[in-house]
Protein backbone atom coordinates (compact mmCIF):
# COMPACT_ATOMS: atom_id res chain seq x y z
CA UNK A 1 0.00 0.00 0.00
CA UNK A 2 1.42 3.63 -1.15
CA UNK A 3 2.12 5.58 2.07
CA UNK A 4 3.70 8.96 1.84
CA UNK A 5 4.45 11.43 5.03
CA UNK A 6 3.83 15.16 3.32
CA UNK A 7 1.21 16.99 2.18
CA UNK A 8 1.12 19.94 0.26
CA UNK A 9 -2.42 20.10 -0.18
CA UNK A 10 -4.40 21.58 2.90
CA UNK A 11 -7.04 24.72 3.37
CA UNK A 12 -8.14 26.39 6.45
CA UNK A 13 -11.06 28.12 7.39
CA UNK A 14 -10.89 31.80 5.32
CA UNK A 15 -11.35 29.82 2.09
CA UNK A 16 -15.48 29.46 3.16
CA UNK A 17 -16.01 25.77 2.56
CA UNK A 18 -13.35 24.74 5.19
CA UNK A 19 -14.11 23.71 8.49
CA UNK A 20 -14.41 26.88 10.91
CA UNK A 21 -10.77 25.05 13.09
CA UNK A 22 -7.92 27.25 14.30
CA UNK A 23 -5.29 26.28 11.21
CA UNK A 24 -3.13 24.44 14.58
CA UNK A 25 -5.74 21.61 14.62
CA UNK A 26 -4.49 20.84 11.07
CA UNK A 27 -0.61 20.59 12.08
CA UNK A 28 -1.64 18.55 15.69
CA UNK A 29 -3.44 16.00 13.59
CA UNK A 30 -0.60 15.64 10.85
CA UNK A 31 1.83 15.26 13.60
CA UNK A 32 -0.32 12.49 15.14
CA UNK A 33 -0.39 10.57 12.08
CA UNK A 34 3.42 10.85 11.26
CA UNK A 35 3.80 13.24 8.81
CA UNK A 36 7.11 14.88 8.38
CA UNK A 37 6.19 18.05 6.16
CA UNK A 38 2.96 19.48 6.02
CA UNK A 39 1.77 22.87 3.48
CA UNK A 40 -1.29 25.09 3.94
CA UNK A 41 -1.83 25.67 0.27
CA UNK A 42 -5.85 27.95 0.93
CA UNK A 43 -7.41 29.21 -2.41
CA UNK A 44 -5.68 32.38 -3.10
CA UNK A 45 -7.66 35.65 -2.81
CA UNK A 46 -9.56 36.72 -6.05
CA UNK A 47 -7.17 40.23 -7.44
CA UNK A 48 -9.05 43.18 -5.42
CA UNK A 49 -10.07 44.12 -8.73
CA UNK A 50 -12.26 41.06 -9.43
CA UNK A 51 -15.31 40.84 -7.15
CA UNK A 52 -15.23 38.42 -4.26
CA UNK A 53 -16.69 35.45 -3.32
CA UNK A 54 -16.80 34.33 0.00
CA UNK A 55 -17.72 30.87 0.14
CA UNK A 56 -14.59 29.95 -2.46
CA UNK A 57 -12.06 31.75 -1.59
CA UNK A 58 -10.10 34.36 1.19
CA UNK A 59 -10.24 38.29 1.30
CA UNK A 60 -6.91 39.82 -0.84
CA UNK A 61 -7.15 41.59 3.40
CA UNK A 62 -6.59 38.17 4.83
CA UNK A 63 -3.35 37.20 2.77
CA UNK A 64 -0.83 38.82 5.42
CA UNK A 65 -2.65 37.52 8.37
CA UNK A 66 -2.90 33.93 6.82
CA UNK A 67 0.60 33.99 5.75
CA UNK A 68 1.68 35.20 9.43
CA UNK A 69 -0.01 32.22 11.15
CA UNK A 70 1.22 29.76 9.53
CA UNK A 71 5.01 30.88 10.03
CA UNK A 72 4.14 31.52 13.59
CA UNK A 73 3.08 27.89 13.47
CA UNK A 74 6.50 26.37 11.44
CA UNK A 75 8.51 27.99 14.42
CA UNK A 76 6.07 26.76 17.22
CA UNK A 77 6.75 22.92 16.11
CA UNK A 78 9.78 23.02 14.05
CA UNK A 79 11.22 20.26 16.21
CA UNK A 80 8.35 17.66 15.06
CA UNK A 81 7.00 18.78 11.41
CA UNK A 82 8.29 20.85 8.81
CA UNK A 83 5.66 23.43 7.92
CA UNK A 84 5.35 25.44 4.50
CA UNK A 85 3.03 28.58 3.71
CA UNK A 86 1.72 28.31 0.06
CA UNK A 87 -1.49 29.22 -2.21
CA UNK A 88 -3.88 27.10 -4.14
CA UNK A 89 -4.78 29.33 -7.47
CA UNK A 90 -6.40 29.11 -11.31
CA UNK A 91 -4.28 30.93 -13.53
CA UNK A 92 -5.16 33.55 -16.39
CA UNK A 93 -2.36 35.65 -18.27
CA UNK A 94 -4.27 39.17 -16.91
CA UNK A 95 -3.76 37.89 -13.20
CA UNK A 96 0.28 36.92 -13.78
CA UNK A 97 1.32 39.92 -11.70
CA UNK A 98 -0.61 39.44 -8.63
CA UNK A 99 -0.09 36.01 -9.10
CA UNK A 100 4.06 36.31 -8.78
CA UNK A 101 3.18 39.35 -6.37
CA UNK A 102 1.71 36.03 -3.83
CA UNK A 103 4.22 33.77 -4.93
CA UNK A 104 7.48 35.71 -3.51
CA UNK A 105 4.96 35.39 -0.57
CA UNK A 106 5.10 32.49 0.52
CA UNK A 107 7.41 28.93 -0.08
CA UNK A 108 5.35 27.36 -3.14
CA UNK A 109 2.29 27.76 -5.44
CA UNK A 110 0.30 24.88 -6.31
CA UNK A 111 -1.85 25.05 -9.43
CA UNK A 112 -5.60 24.22 -8.83
CA UNK A 113 -7.34 25.31 -12.19
CA UNK A 114 -11.10 24.85 -11.50
CA UNK A 115 -12.27 26.55 -14.68
CA UNK A 116 -10.86 28.41 -17.85
CA UNK A 117 -11.10 32.28 -16.83
CA UNK A 118 -14.15 33.78 -18.09
CA UNK A 119 -15.56 30.78 -20.34
CA UNK A 120 -18.59 28.31 -19.01
CA UNK A 121 -17.83 25.38 -21.27
CA UNK A 122 -17.58 23.10 -18.97
CA UNK A 123 -20.26 21.23 -20.09
CA UNK A 124 -18.45 21.47 -23.66
CA UNK A 125 -16.64 18.38 -25.55
CA UNK A 126 -14.20 20.81 -26.41
CA UNK A 127 -13.37 21.55 -22.71
CA UNK A 128 -10.70 18.95 -21.79
CA UNK A 129 -8.44 20.66 -24.84
CA UNK A 130 -9.51 24.35 -23.54
CA UNK A 131 -8.42 23.95 -20.21
CA UNK A 132 -5.37 21.81 -20.58
CA UNK A 133 -4.05 24.68 -23.32
CA UNK A 134 -4.90 27.33 -19.41
CA UNK A 135 -3.04 24.06 -17.92
CA UNK A 136 0.25 24.14 -20.18
CA UNK A 137 0.27 28.08 -19.86
CA UNK A 138 0.14 28.37 -16.33
CA UNK A 139 3.24 25.71 -16.51
CA UNK A 140 4.84 27.60 -18.62
CA UNK A 141 4.82 31.06 -16.55
CA UNK A 142 7.07 29.17 -13.89
CA UNK A 143 4.97 30.48 -11.12
CA UNK A 144 3.38 26.83 -9.64
CA UNK A 145 5.50 24.22 -8.32
CA UNK A 146 3.06 21.37 -8.31
CA UNK A 147 -0.34 20.94 -10.64
CA UNK A 148 -3.56 20.16 -8.51
CA UNK A 149 -5.94 17.26 -9.57
CA UNK A 150 -4.71 17.56 -13.06
CA UNK A 151 -7.55 15.81 -13.66
CA UNK A 152 -10.33 17.58 -12.71
CA UNK A 153 -11.53 18.28 -15.83
CA UNK A 154 -12.94 14.94 -16.48
CA UNK A 155 -15.83 15.26 -13.61
CA UNK A 156 -18.17 16.77 -15.82
CA UNK A 157 -18.20 13.47 -17.82
CA UNK A 158 -21.16 12.50 -16.53
CA UNK A 159 -23.09 15.35 -18.02
CA UNK A 160 -21.84 14.61 -21.44
CA UNK A 161 -24.59 12.68 -23.63
CA UNK A 162 -24.20 8.93 -25.11
CA UNK A 163 -23.67 10.36 -28.37
CA UNK A 164 -20.71 12.57 -27.97
CA UNK A 165 -19.08 10.35 -25.22
CA UNK A 166 -16.90 8.88 -27.61
CA UNK A 167 -15.57 12.56 -29.22
CA UNK A 168 -14.93 13.77 -25.92
CA UNK A 169 -13.43 10.63 -24.16
CA UNK A 170 -10.64 11.40 -27.56
CA UNK A 171 -10.22 15.15 -26.07
CA UNK A 172 -9.78 14.10 -23.06
CA UNK A 173 -6.90 11.68 -23.93
CA UNK A 174 -5.57 14.56 -26.34
CA UNK A 175 -5.75 17.10 -22.89
CA UNK A 176 -4.31 14.35 -20.72
CA UNK A 177 -1.64 13.54 -22.71
CA UNK A 178 -0.59 17.78 -23.11
CA UNK A 179 -0.67 18.23 -19.92
CA UNK A 180 2.04 15.20 -19.07
CA UNK A 181 4.29 16.19 -21.94
CA UNK A 182 4.28 20.08 -21.00
CA UNK A 183 4.42 18.90 -16.51
CA UNK A 184 7.48 16.74 -17.76
CA UNK A 185 9.18 19.20 -19.53
CA UNK A 186 9.09 21.80 -17.25
CA UNK A 187 10.10 18.70 -14.51
CA UNK A 188 6.99 19.46 -12.23
CA UNK A 189 5.04 17.00 -10.44
CA UNK A 190 1.19 16.23 -11.07
CA UNK A 191 -1.51 15.43 -7.88
CA UNK A 192 -3.20 12.27 -6.93
CA UNK A 193 -5.82 14.51 -5.71
CA UNK A 194 -7.70 12.48 -2.79
CA UNK A 195 -10.63 15.69 -2.50
CA UNK A 196 -12.81 14.09 -5.18
CA UNK A 197 -12.88 10.73 -4.33
CA UNK A 198 -15.99 10.31 -2.23
CA UNK A 199 -18.10 13.23 -3.93
CA UNK A 200 -19.11 9.87 -6.29
CA UNK A 201 -20.63 5.98 -4.69
CA UNK A 202 -17.52 4.57 -4.27
CA UNK A 203 -18.57 1.41 -6.16
CA UNK A 204 -17.94 3.64 -9.24
CA UNK A 205 -14.78 5.51 -10.55
CA UNK A 206 -14.79 8.96 -8.01
CA UNK A 207 -15.53 12.26 -10.54
CA UNK A 208 -11.10 12.36 -10.05
CA UNK A 209 -8.60 11.01 -10.04
CA UNK A 210 -9.81 9.01 -12.77
CA UNK A 211 -7.74 5.65 -14.32
CA UNK A 212 -7.87 6.93 -18.02
CA UNK A 213 -5.45 10.25 -16.92
CA UNK A 214 -3.49 8.31 -14.68
CA UNK A 215 -2.64 5.21 -17.03
CA UNK A 216 -1.57 8.19 -19.37
CA UNK A 217 0.51 9.50 -16.18
CA UNK A 218 2.33 5.87 -16.04
CA UNK A 219 2.83 5.83 -19.73
CA UNK A 220 4.56 9.07 -19.45
CA UNK A 221 6.72 8.23 -16.16
CA UNK A 222 5.88 12.23 -14.95
CA UNK A 223 6.75 12.48 -11.31
CA UNK A 224 3.71 12.05 -8.83
CA UNK A 225 2.35 12.90 -5.73
CA UNK A 226 -0.04 12.93 -3.22
CA UNK A 227 -2.18 15.51 -2.00
CA UNK A 228 -4.81 15.57 0.47
CA UNK A 229 -6.76 18.50 -0.66
CA UNK A 230 -7.76 18.42 3.27
CA UNK A 231 -10.60 20.88 4.10
CA UNK A 232 -11.66 19.28 7.90
CA UNK A 233 -8.99 17.73 10.19
CA UNK A 234 -10.76 14.49 9.74
CA UNK A 235 -9.42 13.97 5.70
CA UNK A 236 -5.75 13.53 7.09
CA UNK A 237 -6.25 10.63 8.85
CA UNK A 238 -8.44 9.43 6.20
CA UNK A 239 -6.04 9.72 3.17
CA UNK A 240 -4.91 6.21 3.88
CA UNK A 241 -8.11 4.90 3.56
CA UNK A 242 -8.33 6.48 0.25
CA UNK A 243 -5.56 5.50 -1.15
CA UNK A 244 -6.68 1.93 -0.21
CA UNK A 245 -9.94 2.18 -2.61
CA UNK A 246 -8.06 4.36 -5.14
CA UNK A 247 -6.08 1.36 -5.72
CA UNK A 248 -8.67 -0.18 -7.47
CA UNK A 249 -8.35 2.21 -9.69
CA UNK A 250 -4.73 3.45 -10.09
CA UNK A 251 -1.84 1.19 -10.23
CA UNK A 252 0.04 3.00 -7.20
CA UNK A 253 2.97 0.67 -7.70
CA UNK A 254 3.54 1.80 -11.42
CA UNK A 255 3.55 5.20 -10.82
CA UNK A 256 6.44 7.89 -10.15
CA UNK A 257 5.89 9.14 -6.66
CA UNK A 258 8.04 10.98 -4.95
CA UNK A 259 8.75 9.80 -1.36
CA UNK A 260 10.28 12.15 -0.16
CA UNK A 261 9.12 15.51 -1.82
CA UNK A 262 10.04 19.42 -0.78
CA UNK A 263 8.17 21.87 -2.95
CA UNK A 264 10.83 24.68 -1.68
CA UNK A 265 14.33 22.51 -2.47
CA UNK A 266 12.37 21.52 -5.44
CA UNK A 267 12.78 24.36 -6.73
CA UNK A 268 16.21 25.54 -6.39
CA UNK A 269 16.93 22.47 -7.95
CA UNK A 270 14.94 23.23 -11.14
CA UNK A 271 16.68 25.58 -12.89
CA UNK A 272 14.24 24.93 -15.82
CA UNK A 273 11.26 26.15 -13.84
CA UNK A 274 13.15 28.99 -11.72
CA UNK A 275 14.60 30.52 -15.52
CA UNK A 276 10.36 30.20 -16.45
CA UNK A 277 9.56 32.48 -13.90
CA UNK A 278 11.88 35.08 -14.15
CA UNK A 279 11.34 35.33 -18.10
CA UNK A 280 7.16 36.00 -16.70
CA UNK A 281 8.66 38.58 -14.30
CA UNK A 282 10.53 40.27 -16.92
CA UNK A 283 7.21 40.76 -18.63
CA UNK A 284 5.01 41.65 -16.29
CA UNK A 285 2.36 44.29 -16.89
CA UNK A 286 -0.37 45.19 -14.24
CA UNK A 287 -3.47 43.42 -14.07
CA UNK A 288 -5.25 47.11 -15.00
CA UNK A 289 -3.48 47.21 -18.58
CA UNK A 290 -3.98 43.72 -19.60
CA UNK A 291 -8.09 44.27 -19.00
CA UNK A 292 -7.72 46.93 -21.04
CA UNK A 293 -6.20 44.77 -23.74
CA UNK A 294 -9.47 42.79 -23.73
CA UNK A 295 -11.83 45.40 -24.72
CA UNK A 296 -12.18 46.98 -28.40
CA UNK A 297 -13.20 50.46 -27.38
CA UNK A 298 -13.09 52.74 -24.40
CA UNK A 299 -16.48 52.71 -24.20
CA UNK A 300 -16.81 48.77 -24.56
CA UNK A 301 -14.42 48.67 -21.46
CA UNK A 302 -16.15 51.12 -19.29
CA UNK A 303 -19.29 49.45 -20.20
CA UNK A 304 -17.80 46.09 -18.73
CA UNK A 305 -15.83 47.45 -15.36
CA UNK A 306 -19.88 48.68 -14.56
CA UNK A 307 -21.22 44.62 -14.93
CA UNK A 308 -20.53 41.86 -12.69
CA UNK A 309 -17.56 40.27 -13.71
CA UNK A 310 -18.40 36.54 -15.54
CA UNK A 311 -14.97 35.70 -14.58
CA UNK A 312 -15.04 32.11 -12.94
CA UNK A 313 -17.92 30.60 -15.70
CA UNK A 314 -20.00 31.70 -13.09
CA UNK A 315 -21.58 34.87 -11.64
CA UNK A 316 -20.11 36.10 -8.79
CA UNK A 317 -22.82 36.10 -5.81
CA UNK A 318 -21.34 39.03 -3.67
CA UNK A 319 -21.29 42.97 -3.84
CA UNK A 320 -17.66 43.58 -2.91
CA UNK A 321 -17.24 47.37 -2.18
CA UNK A 322 -13.60 47.46 -1.83
CA UNK A 323 -13.98 45.73 -6.14
CA UNK A 324 -16.34 48.58 -6.67
CA UNK A 325 -13.85 51.50 -5.73
CA UNK A 326 -11.21 49.58 -7.78
CA UNK A 327 -13.42 49.41 -11.08
CA UNK A 328 -14.54 53.36 -10.58
CA UNK A 329 -10.66 54.30 -9.89
CA UNK A 330 -9.66 52.78 -13.22
CA UNK A 331 -12.44 54.34 -15.19
CA UNK A 332 -11.79 57.66 -13.68
CA UNK A 333 -8.22 57.07 -15.04
CA UNK A 334 -9.68 55.86 -18.20
CA UNK A 335 -11.13 58.56 -18.77
CA UNK A 336 -8.43 61.08 -18.35
CA UNK A 337 -6.58 59.55 -20.62
CA UNK A 338 -6.03 62.31 -23.50
CA UNK A 339 -4.35 59.56 -26.37
CA UNK A 340 -5.21 56.14 -27.80
CA UNK A 341 -2.77 54.75 -25.89
CA UNK A 342 -4.95 53.60 -22.97
CA UNK A 343 -2.62 49.95 -21.78
CA UNK A 344 0.47 52.52 -21.28
CA UNK A 345 -1.37 55.16 -19.74
CA UNK A 346 -3.05 53.03 -17.57
CA UNK A 347 0.00 50.57 -16.75
CA UNK A 348 1.99 54.06 -15.73
CA UNK A 349 -0.34 55.22 -13.54
CA UNK A 350 -0.29 52.21 -11.64
CA UNK A 351 2.92 51.75 -11.22
CA UNK A 352 3.27 55.33 -9.92
CA UNK A 353 0.75 54.53 -7.69
CA UNK A 354 2.61 51.52 -6.13
CA UNK A 355 5.91 53.46 -5.86
CA UNK A 356 4.01 56.43 -3.70
CA UNK A 357 2.81 53.66 -1.79
CA UNK A 358 5.69 52.11 -1.00
CA UNK A 359 7.37 55.38 -0.50
CA UNK A 360 4.91 55.60 2.29
CA UNK A 361 5.46 52.68 3.96
CA UNK A 362 9.33 53.09 4.10
CA UNK A 363 8.96 56.41 5.82
CA UNK A 364 6.72 54.96 8.15
CA UNK A 365 9.16 52.32 9.12
CA UNK A 366 11.88 55.18 9.11
CA UNK A 367 9.74 57.01 12.12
Amino acid sequence: MIRVDYNYHGHTYRCGHASLIDDEKYILEAVNCGYSKYGFSDHVSVYPFFYWDKTMRMHDRDVDSYLESIYKLKEKHKYFIDIYAGFEAEYDEVIEKYLCSLRDKCDYMILGQHYVLGRDIRHNIDYPIEYAKKVCKAIDSGIFDLVAHPDIFMQFRYNISDDDMEEYLENCIIASKMICIKAKEVDIPLEVNLGGFFSRDIELEPRYPTKLFWDIVRENNNKVVIGIDAHQRNDIPLATLKLDLLSDFIDFDKLNILKDYDPVVYRKNNSKLSSLYQSTKDSLTSVEARIISSFNSREDLIRGLRTIPNHKGIKSKYFDCITFFKREELIRVIKKCPDKDIVSFVDEYYSKKKKDKNKIKQKVKER
